[in-house]
């Protein structure tokens, strides 16, 4: 373990500007810490870093062991999700179709529910809405002690509650739950649930708690600098802080998403 904590600092150390983005972003917990080659690759991806993409292609030789292509396994799909949140879903499929390689000779469900979790995600992206809200529900069932795939499915569930099937207790309710059990948030959840309360305040006309509902998460979003994750939650937030007459706070997040994603590569 100590040699891939070591290549994380040794990244954070030749990337100082980007040292606080990197820390809150490598939050992502074990599912990162575990591989030491996937980690430069997966940091420069949720950074919406261009090199990214190259450091993930050297990344493609075969794996030796049944051990070594479950690490690989894992690595690809964390670059899936990475590259999903970003909004790069034809890519993720791609990380995806590699991850499934190394998940033929392994038994780990951990392995197996990461996959679906950003299966679910990337579907939910594309639009494939049709039966989804039942998929998330089996997988959030499926992995009950592990917290990051059951907030993560829950949250698909929660999104499907409330934008397919119209039920928003049921939706406020799951939204609510995934942004408290997730454990190594990788800035999808806490994002897209607390845009999509939002929504539903605003559809309300309450924009007072709609604002309510994002505060953390900007506030986390300002902390840190990984304003790449914000594209989810900035529309819903502008519109709430200008219905509540806060103007100025709106300008200045949308001045501060502008030159955190200047040299970015996240649509």
């Amino acid at each position: 373990m100590d040699q891939y904590v070591d290549k994380i600092a040794l990244f954070i150390e030749t990337n100082q500007a980007w040292a606080g983005p990197i820390t809150f972003l490598l939050t992502l917990g074990e599912s990162m810490v575990l591989l030491g080659l996937f980690i430069p690759a997966t940091a420069l991806m949720l950074l919406g870093d261009p090199r990214a993409w190259a450091a993930a292609d050297a990344l493609a030789g075969p794996a030796g062991t049944a051990m070594e292509g479950a690490h690989h396994a894992r690595g690809w799909t964390n670059l899936a999700h990475a590259s999903s949140a970003l909004g790069y879903g034809v890519r993720a499929r791609a990380f995806l179709d590699r991850a499934a390689d190394g998940l033929a000779d392994t038994s780990s469900p951990y392995l197996e529910g990461l996959t679906q979790t950003a299966r679910l995600v990337l579907t939910w992206h594309a639009g494939g809405w049709q039966g989804l809200h039942a998929a998330a529900d089996r997988t959030t069932r499926l992995y009950p002690e592990i917290p990051d795939l059951r907030a993560e499915a829950m949250l698909i569930r929660g999104l499907t509650a409330l934008h397919v099937l119209g039920d928003v207790p049921r939706a406020r309710r799951d939204l609510a739950e995934a942004a408290r059990v997730t454990c190594y948030d990788t800035g999808v959840i806490l994002t897209a649930s607390a845009a999509a309360t939002a929504r539903i305040h605003l559809e309300a006309g309450r924009p007072g708690q709609a604002c309510e509902a994002v505060e953390e998460t900007l506030r986390q979003l300002e902390r840190t600098g990984g304003w790449v994750w914000a594209g989810e939650v900035l529309p819903t937030a502008v519109e709430a802080l200008r219905g509540s007459g806060r103007t100025a706070r709106a300008h200045r997040l949308v001045a501060d998403f502008a030159a955190g994603t200047a040299d970015r590569d996240a649509p």
